[in-house]
């Protein structure tokens, strides 16, 4: 290491830099744009990504990003959730585990055509943190037919129950309610004032793709 070497310790969660002081100490130094890499791309360097955004930073993601990952690295729920977090930035995906190797349940995660249509949505919008005090780590975007991606981590290490409003979300208002579709279960919900209750288990994601519930679903 060298002495100009910045060392921050990291106490607790997935991410290395959630509930460290490194985000408040890169923006006294003047720090903008964030480079993240690391000997193992997993589901950290995927929660530091949405965080240092949520922050204001901007912040580069190698091209080389890792989408899938060997079983013993992640289990089925975080595998999930790393795919989702890739998705929703539009990032190019590439696998990194062993395909002579790769179990049903991990194919499936990596060939979900209602996931993938988001990451490939031709809009190319970005996503916009929407900021929660209660640690659950929030997007929005914008897709080309007029839906919109929703998606939500779980960054803890328990299971978190929350309540999505309209509000928040940024859904102008609609008579007929919105059709929530949960993009890994394939599970419709139609709320009428765009409130979403979610229950998600630790480390897991909810990707989900909104729409005013008088249009018809999308088809991946």
């Amino acid at each position: 290491m060298s002495p100009a070497d910045l060392v921050i310790p990291r106490r607790h969660g997935l991410s290395p830099t959630w509930r460290t002081e490194l985000l408040p100490v890169l923006r006294c130094r003047g720090v903008r744009t964030i480079v993240l890499a690391g000997v193992s791309v997993n589901v950290a360097l995927l929660l530091a990504a949405g965080e240092t955004v949520q922050e204001g930073f901007g912040v580069v993601v190698p091209r080389d990003a890792v989408a899938g990952t060997p079983a013993a690295a992640l289990d089925g729920t975080e595998a999930r959730s790393e795919m989702s977090v890739w998705s929703m930035l539009a990032s190019p995906l590439l696998a990194g585990n062993d395909l002579t190797r790769m179990t049903a349940t991990r194919a499936a995660i990596l060939t979900n055509a209602a996931v993938l249509a988001v990451d490939q949505d031709p809009l190319g919008a970005a996503p916009v943190p929407v900021p929660r005090r209660d640690g659950l780590l929030l997007w929005t975007r914008p897709l080309a037919d007029g839906h919109t991606g929703v998606l939500a981590v779980n960054r803890s290490d328990s299971p978190r129950a929350a309540t999505l409003t309209a509000a928040e979300l940024a859904l102008p208002a609609t008579a007929a309610g919105y059709r929530a579709t949960d993009l890994w279960t394939g599970t419709i919900t139609t709320t009428a004032d765009g409130s979403l209750p979610l229950t998600l288990a630790p480390h897991a994601a909810t990707l989900l793709r909104l729409a005013p519930a008088t249009t018809a679903p999308a088809r991946p």
